[in-house]
């Protein structure tokens, strides 16, 4: 699964020049003009990161990045906020909205991949970690080969190559409902987050199964005739 990144300003030629940066790192870039259309995009795509411009009409960066941190399918998504005033006040009310980062106009080409990569290295972290908490959480229900190397890859941390993640992965299943997604652990079937979900789906293979809640809704018959028997 590539980088996506999700490039949002009211001014096209910004748009151009951020998206020719973020392609020289060979990202998956889309491109939003409004703040509305950000969010809407962000919904859908689930990029790992949003350029986001703070002073746009009708809905500007600060609203739509307190929706994408407040949103459960969003609130992962690292933000870069671009700024035209280089006051403190903005980078505070910026941060204080949920952005990650806070770059001011003009903004360099070195300074803006040395801010994303930055925080896409922070995303990995944070992925790696809630795997690991999940594994402390779960023993070898929710994940059945039990990641016996799990140890070695949270030593890895954010300095993990793909291929290591991979090799240390190879052969993990995560059993998931095709219905509502919740994840099968020892004695119920619980919820995860999108975030978690995102990094099992990524390095491991889902198995897709049907909870038995879901199997009630869905099933009425199918689920009288596994209680009777």
């Amino acid at each position: 699964m590539g980088t996506k990144i999700l490039v949002t300003d009211d001014d096209a030629a910004t748009r151009k020049l951020y998206r020719e940066i973020m392609e020289f790192r060979r990202f998956a870039v889309e491109e939003a003009s409004t703040g509305d259309e950000c969010i809407r995009i962000a919904r859908r795509s689930r990029p790992h990161l949003v350029i986001l411009d703070l002073n746009m009409p009708v809905r500007d960066g600060y609203s739509a990045a307190r929706e994408l941190k407040a949103h459960p399918l969003t609130r992962a998504i690292k933000i870069v906020a671009v700024s035209g005033a280089s006051r403190d006040s903005e980078t505070e009310r910026a941060m204080d909205a949920g952005c990650d980062a806070v770059l001011h106009k003009p903004v360099s080409p070195r300074d803006l991949l040395r801010v994303v990569d930055g925080l896409l290295k922070a995303a990995r972290a944070d992925r790696i970690r809630e795997a690991t908490e999940l594994q402390r959480q779960t023993s070898s229900g929710l994940i059945r080969s039990n990641f016996p190397d799990l140890r070695a890859l949270w030593a890895l941390g954010a300095d993990a190559s793909d291929t290591q993640i991979r090799q240390l992965m190879q052969g993990t299943n995560v059993t998931i409902c095709s219905f509502c997604s919740r994840a099968r652990f020892p004695n119920e079937w619980r919820v995860i987050s999108p975030e978690a979900l995102e990094f099992f789906a990524s390095w491991t293979t889902l198995s897709h199964a049907v909870c038995p809640d879901c199997l009630a809704r869905e099933y009425p018959d199918l689920a009288e005739a596994n209680e009777t028997e």
